[in-house]
């Protein structure tokens, strides 16, 4: 008897906080995408009793520091905002930010380093990275058997041209390689600024 009563009183709490929930949803999915798009707000216009809860977030359990994102914030930015390391470590030790770097959420703390790690440098314009690195950011739509990846520095250097000079590759094993975001203007390569390409499969 006892039991049937507290199963009824269970079910009844399941659908009076049921019909709420969907509002909640729709509440903080807007929420979510105004932190993402709109630069006036700050982490501070944001409170939540669920702060820490966010899904999947993994980091080290050593981390030494962290950097709370930024709505708008990219992995290029991260190279100001966290001079000390690359985009590809940031990944490493935040799995949620993704080979494309497209997972960083505004509010969100990120680790931005470990006890001895040591900064290599920022990567330079046309210099190489093995797969065997997992390079980040990685122009989205690069095949997952690439061998060599090839970085885009911000300011779009080096051009497709001098990619396919300095790799000893063509046009079409250039562009069958990255079919996803490389476009062609006037028959011209144009790559995504910033990020790692395809140059060897």
């Amino acid at each position: 008897m006892v039991s049937n009563v507290l199963s009824l009183l269970a079910t009844a709490i399941t659908f009076v906080n049921a019909a709420p929930l969907e509002q909640d949803i729709a509440s903080t999915e807007q929420s979510m995408a105004r932190r993402q798009t709109d630069p006036s707000f700050t982490c501070k216009d944001f409170s939540s009793i669920c702060a820490g809860t966010v899904p999947n977030l993994c980091r080290p359990t050593n981390c030494s520091a962290t950097y709370t994102v930024l709505s708008g914030d990219t992995c290029s930015s991260l190279k100001i905002e966290a001079p000390g390391v690359t985009a590809t470590q940031l990944a490493k030790w935040n799995p949620e930010i993704g080979r494309s770097c497209f997972g960083l959420q505004a509010c969100v703390p990120i680790c931005i380093n470990v006890p001895g790690y040591v900064f290599p440098g920022q990567p330079t314009a046309g210099s190489l990275a093995p797969a065997s690195d997992l390079p980040v950011p990685l122009e989205p739509g690069t095949i997952a058997s690439c061998q060599t990846y090839a970085y885009v520095d911000d300011s779009g250097d080096p051009t497709g041209a001098t990619l396919l000079q300095q790799n000893g590759i063509t046009k079409e094993q250039f562009l069958s390689w990255n079919n996803g975001s490389t476009t062609q203007v006037d028959g011209n390569i144009v790559n995504w600024a910033g990020y790692y390409v395809c140059v060897k499969a």
